[in-house]
């Protein structure tokens, strides 16, 4: 079996570590490999999937969203969030599309969180209003909070994203971006703000509790400026890799019908590879 990830560029993901890795322990004779596809040529490379033999794919950066009008079929996950992760090629060579990033973070914050937390009937502040906020509201609603405070830079687009999810999401002006933290039980950074290269993400944590969960989805580096903010106030908090590695499970699940199990060492080693490369 192949599958692979389409993106441009591709290079720097970790997908292949992941993937190798899983398919050698649960015996898959197969490979994933990066593979590297131009904005001009997404249509004829998800055409050929099916006639290359490829099982499937991962979607990354640009393609979540313009892969869409190229597949049969679309779950309501996908549809709902309005970006596509993964594809899997069906028994009749139709091209099938998922969003695992909704469920890899679900899974990362209700298996990470401190025992005894949870957000039922509970505020929740997410920073940014892009894809991957989309993923995550989409996750959040799961849980049941009182409110999902949506913040970001451009108030419109937290406005429309509050909009398409509707309660309770409520968007907020990112001058509020500290204000809103007051109560909040969990606090989601979905931005690239403090990624390597990336701007710092300045918010003052003053008002959040420090019985709240903090999670960033930057994985690189490991640990945020946020985090380390975060963890030195004595708040529990989630690094990008539990995201990053769950979401990987879940798609490997929908290709190949297996629910890996991340251990600890696995995790160990994927953050010693992102701490080489920084």
């Amino acid at each position: 079996m192949v599958v692979g990830i389409i993106g441009c560029p591709v290079e720097h993901s970790l997908s292949p570590a992941i993937h190798n890795y899983l398919m050698n322990k649960h015996s898959i004779d197969g490979v994933y490999v990066p593979l590297p596809v131009s904005h001009d040529k997404l249509d004829s490379a998800l055409a050929g999937l099916s006639s290359l033999g490829l099982s499937g794919a991962n979607l990354t950066v640009p393609y979540k969203s313009t892969v869409l009008p190229f597949l049969d079929r679309i779950d309501t996950t996908a549809k709902k969030i309005g970006a596509v992760n993964t594809v899997r090629v069906n028994a009749n060579k139709k091209l099938e599309g998922t969003n695992t990033d909704s469920s890899g973070f679900l899974t990362a914050v209700v298996r990470h969180s401190p025992e005894g937390w949870d957000l039922y009937h509970k505020p929740c502040v997410v920073i940014g209003a892009g894809g991957a906020a989309r993923a995550v509201v989409y996750a959040l609603k799961k849980l049941h909070p009182s409110e999902i405070r949506i913040v970001n830079r451009s108030f419109n687009r937290a406005t429309e994203l509050a909009s398409d999810f509707g309660t309770p999401c409520r968007p907020y002006n990112w001058k509020k971006r500290n204000i809103v933290l007051n109560n909040a039980a969990l606090l989601v950074n979905t931005t690239k703000c403090g990624m390597v290269g990336e701007p710092e993400l300045k918010i003052n944590l003053s008002a959040l509790p420090t019985n709240a969960v903090v999670n960033d989805i930057v994985y690189n580096p490991l640990k945020t400026t946020l985090l380390r903010n975060a963890e030195s106030r004595g708040n529990a908090i989630i690094d990008g890799t539990e995201m990053l590695l769950n979401q990987a499970g879940h798609a490997f699940k929908y290709w190949f019908g297996i629910d890996p199990e991340m251990t600890d060492d696995w995790k160990k080693r994927i953050k010693s590879m992102l701490t080489a490369g920084q």
